[in-house]
């Protein structure tokens, strides 16, 4: 793990992630000006077990941390995602193996659409870009300049740079339990 630490801390937590909106905001807007087509229909697919292996980091995890927690409309949700959370990570942690494990988003409803879409959503889910009825595509080039971007301002919050992720319900489980 590459860290370089220092003294202390020269963004707050809310600075961080009021950053970290508005980059996301940004990237969000990029990558729908280049959609062929909406999401309306989509199967969520990329979201589920067999494709989604998504890491965040924790600028990422402390913003859907944030989100769940102070957002009136998840309120009916928090239970479920935390139940979700939770299931997911226990499973995670027990699978073992070359590849990334994968597994449901804890944040994606019933009615298969992210619950936390916009502020809180990992750049990871924001870069990925429809582009034919049945597949989706990720959109690297805009979310490895993006994910430079992020590791700054997190290196701020931090005081020190840190680079790995964590696959996202062990994330979230880990971070809330703090």
């Amino acid at each position: 793990m590459a860290r370089q630490r220092r003294n202390r801390r020269r963004l707050s937590l809310e600075d961080a992630l009021d950053r970290l909106a508005a980059l996301t905001e940004r990237v969000r807007e990029d990558v729908e000006a280049r959609r062929a087509f909406s999401c309306e229909g989509c199967d969520a697919r990329c979201c589920r077990v067999g494709a989604n292996a998504m890491l965040v980091t924790r600028l990422e995890t402390e913003a859907l941390l944030e989100r769940v927690a102070t957002d009136p409309a998840l309120e009916e949700h928090r239970e479920a995602i935390a139940e979700r959370v939770s299931s997911t990570a226990a499973r995670l942690y027990d699978e073992e193996g070359p590849e990334l494990p994968t597994y449901d988003c804890p944040f994606l409803g019933e009615d298969l659409r992210c619950l936390v879409h916009g502020r809180g959503q990992p750049l990871g889910c924001v870069t990925f870009m429809p582009v034919r009825d049945e597949f989706c595509d990720h959109r690297e080039d805009e979310f490895v300049e993006a994910f430079e971007e992020l590791m700054a301002i997190q290196a701020e919050w931090l005081g020190f740079e840190e680079r790995e992720g964590e696959l996202l319900p062990i994330a979230v489980q880990e971070a809330a339990a703090e």
